[in-house]
This record gives C-alpha cells, structure tokens and sequence, in this order.
C-alpha cells in the first residue's frame, strides 16, 4: 500500500489527508486525527493531540550563515504539493533542487523540511551531493560529494495529516564550492534501513514564501529520480505532466548554509 499510495503522491496532483488516514496511517500521529483535512484546509486534531512546539525562526538556517533557504511551506495553499525524497530500500528516490548563487559561495550545511512519518533520524553519515547540468532524462555531472551528520527535529505546520520535520547538516565532511550566477541541483538524501519509512518534501507555492532567505527561487526546475516507478533519469516534479500531476512542486523547501 505504501508504494501504492506514494505513486499517487507523485502522479495523481494531490495527496488528500483521507486516503492517508484510511491506507497510510503515521503510527505517531494517525490516532489523533479526529476530522481528516480537505484541499487547503488542516486536519481537525483530538484534544488529547500534543505535539513538539516547532521553534520560532528558522534554526537550521540562520543569521549570516544562511545563504539560502526556499522559504516554508503552507498547507492552506491550494497547489501545496511535496515530492518523494527518501532512500528505504523499498521507495528509493533522490530530489535534485535548483539552487542559483547570486555570489560565490561556500557551502558547508543544509537541510529540508520533510513530511515524515518517522520521528528519529535516518541512518548517518547522510549523502550531500551538488550537480551541475542536470535536465530531464539528463543525469547531470558531480560538482561536489560530501556526507553530513543529519539531525531531526519539529518544524513549521503539518500536511496531508504528517509531521513536518527539519532534517538538517550542520557541517559537512568538505564544504562545497558554487560559482556567482551558475545552476547547481543540491540532492540531500535522508536514507533509512527499515524498508517502510515513507515521507516527502512539501514544495513551496506562496510568493513572496515566509521565512525566504537569500537566493531568489530557481521556479520549475526540480526533478526526480525514482527507479521504481519507472523514472530512471532525471524527470521533471512540475508541469502539467510532471511527477506532481500539475499541481504545486515549483519549488521543494531546500536551505543551505556557510559563507560568500
């Protein structure tokens, strides 16, 4: 069901908080939810719902630290969408974001946000890997490897019935040189040995997008390799016959630290 459930994420526009609650139910947060959400609306709670305060900021990008960060997402949004991002070794798939420096910069920590069912973090050191060249059925070429140690913690509001998590670097193995002016995709990989764990990256569809810092938004240029529903090169998330359906995924939350 899982797999089932996650091609429609990816294919079928929108993942409605119903079909979750019936077929795909987070052990840690599918009890509470007492009224499932419809499009642009959240999910009524219990009373006996409590979860984790989500720290105000942006912790995992801050100060002059934070080159970039795509900004929040918002489930009120009527396109608000989100992206397969995680290696289990059942669903393995990868995110190439489109990031473009407006000065040289060093990079030396990231995250994303996530809408995840699993509450610790996946199996570390976790991949960081920025590409140059990437298009669609284009694999693109290496500009930097490198591996972090990833840490989890709540942040910003649910979505489709899931936790929101920040799943965040703060150091890199080896910081990552990008030019002023050029396209990178940045995939940063949260990988976990369960075979089950299931989560994507929410895009973000509101302009100007809360908390944005740094870099404008590279809009319409993400893709996904997902080798189990057949896209085994690089394919589009956006348009109308992106993975997404045509809905949201102009941009998937990605932040990016370290200096210019």
């Amino acid at each position: 069901m899982k797999k089932t459930l996650f091609a429609a994420a990816l294919v079928a526009m929108f993942v409605t908080a119903t079909a979750l609650a019936e077929d795909h139910k987070p052990v840690s947060i599918g009890p509470y939810i007492s009224v499932p959400a419809q499009r642009g609306t959240e999910p009524v709670m219990t009373k006996d719902w409590h979860p984790n305060s989500a720290p105000a900021g942006v912790p995992f990008c801050k100060g002059t630290a934070c080159l970039y960060y795509s900004g929040d997402f918002d489930s009120s949004n009527s396109a608000a969408n989100g992206s397969c991002a995680i290696s289990n070794g059942t669903d393995d798939c990868e995110l190439f974001e489109a990031v473009k420096p407006s000065k040289a910069a060093k990079v030396t920590g990231g995250a994303v946000t996530i809408l995840l069912e699993n509450t610790v973090v996946g199996t570390n050191p976790t991949p960081f890997t920025v590409y140059t060249g990437v298009a669609a059925g284009k694999d693109g070429k290496v500009s930097c490897k490198t591996k972090g140690t990833a840490a989890v913690a709540v942040y910003g509001e649910s979505g489709f019935g899931i936790t929101q998590y920040s799943y965040s670097i703060k150091k890199l193995a080896k910081s990552c040189a990008l030019a002023a002016g050029k396209k990178y995709w940045v995939v940063l990989q949260p990988t976990y040995s369960d075979g089950t764990t299931w989560g994507f990256v929410p895009d973000v569809q509101d302009s100007p997008a809360k908390n944005h810092k740094g870099w404008t938004n590279v809009k319409d240029d993400d893709f996904i390799v997902y080798t189990q529903l057949g896209y085994d090169t690089p394919t589009a998330v956006y348009g109308s016959s992106g993975t997404c359906g045509g809905l949201g995924c102009d941009v998937l939350t990605l932040a990016l630290t370290g200096t210019e």
